[in-house]
């Protein structure tokens, strides 16, 4: 994703890209040791690549929405194809506490700030990070980015980060953080 993750060689801090995606960051445990897992892939499709392997994934793509809030708009993915879909997959390693931890580990993506959040909550443009879903939201392990219409956060970065799925002391695991140039 070229126009998202572009950096200043300063930010590698004598390190290679592929050193920055390493199993042991891609690796969470809770804070009680009761729950770990795992991202297993993340999978970037250029919307619009039509010869993008990655493609066979979605054999109905038409039928996959995002999400901003609003139930009632019913928002195509295929509408906005200058963006990415983001596909992850996780595995749970161990769960020894079903009650605490449910659901698999959660995938976030932050830092990627609207540049007119009203667009995207009140008339459904797509100018920041979204949940995907095919029949009724957070059903799938989807995210869509625009390529354009949304500026990294100057003070925090752009995250992605595990988050451990429970909903007291969950615990947080960055993947990747880096400090693009404005959008």
């Amino acid at each position: 994703m070229p126009e998202v993750f572009v950096s200043d060689e300063s930010e590698l801090k004598g390190r290679t890209v592929e050193e920055l995606w390493n199993e042991e960051m891609m690796t969470i445990t809770s804070k009680d040791g009761k729950y770990k897992a795992q991202l297993e892939a993340l999978i970037a499709i250029d919307m619009e690549d039509t010869n993008d392997p990655n493609w066979k994934m979605f054999p109905s793509v038409e039928k996959l929405k995002w999400f901003n809030g609003d139930y009632e708009m019913n928002l195509k993915v295929m509408d906005w194809p200058q963006s990415y879909l983001l596909i992850y997959k996780s595995k749970v390693i161990y769960n020894e506490d079903t009650r605490k931890y449910v659901g698999d580990v959660s995938f976030t993506m932050t830092g990627f700030v609207s540049l007119d959040r009203n667009k995207f909550y009140d008339f459904g443009v797509l100018n920041k990070v979204a949940d995907v879903y095919q029949n009724k939201p957070f059903d799938s392990s989807i995210r869509i980015l625009p390529k354009k219409g949304w500026t990294p956060d100057e003070l925090h970065g752009l995250e992605i980060s595990l988050q451990t799925p429970s909903n007291s002391g969950y615990k947080n695991q960055n993947i990747l953080k880096i400090y693009p140039p404005k959008n």
